[in-house]
């Protein structure tokens, strides 16, 4: 059987994000794409189309979707179709005027940009890695001493992914299979008393409790 995040968690996940005092700026956001796709201090990501194959473009236009998408799975997006959570606060959305399947190079010029100024990345020829501070500088500018709640963070990015069980799952059964599967794509790996942290993005745990209304 098919089971997905309750629709009162997704709707509970928009008003949190609505009401989360961090810089509404897109780098956030794309920051976790990368971080999704594999960036390290060692290992570089690249946004531009033309070093990339056509499995790589479809693996990150579906990160990118589930990160901001603002469609279903059955749809075909054009325009106006990307706001990452951190823009629910202001409705901004991302790149309004450049269709989905066209957004790669539009973030790699984001990127390129803002990393002018407020330098996360070292740049080899729009290879990109990690800078050794890209912590702090997360820290400062654009978390603001906030942190992300892992449980709305999981409900938003899951929201359209389906799960299946042989039987209908209880709490402790649903909370196990998406803590596995956020962690594993965004690759947290450590554990504090009470707090993951991801990729130094501290995220409050919840423990998913919440999650754990399905929905079939």
């Amino acid at each position: 059987m098919n089971y997905y995040i309750s629709k009162e968690n997704v709707l509970n996940s928009i008003d949190y994000f609505e009401n989360l005092q961090v810089d509404p700026d897109s780098s956030l956001f794309l920051f976790l794409l990368s971080k999704r796709i594999g960036i390290s201090h060692s290992f570089p990501v690249t946004y531009k189309s033309g070093s990339l194959s056509e499995e790589q473009k479809t693996d990150y236009l579906k990160s990118l979707w589930m990160l901001g998408g603002l469609f279903d799975s059955t749809e075909k997006p054009k325009s106006k179709v990307l706001m990452f959570p951190n823009g629910f606060r202001k409705l901004e959305l991302y790149q309004p005027a450049t269709e989905f399947t066209r957004i790669i190079g539009r973030i790699k010029d984001t990127i390129e940009k803002k990393n002018f100024n407020i330098p996360i990345y070292e740049d080899n020829n729009s290879n990109l890695t990690l800078k050794h501070n890209y912590q702090e500088i997360l820290e400062e500018y654009y978390l603001k001493g906030n942190r992300i709640s892992l449980s709305h963070f999981t409900a938003w990015v899951l929201r359209f992914t389906r799960f299946e069980f042989e039987h209908e799952p209880n709490e402790k059964e649903f909370t196990r299979v998406l803590e596995k599967v956020i962690k594993k794509l965004f690759k947290i790996k450590r554990i504090f008393y009470g707090f993951l942290m991801m990729i130094y993005l501290l995220i409050e745990l919840h423990l998913l409790k919440l999650l754990s209304k399905v929905r079939k």
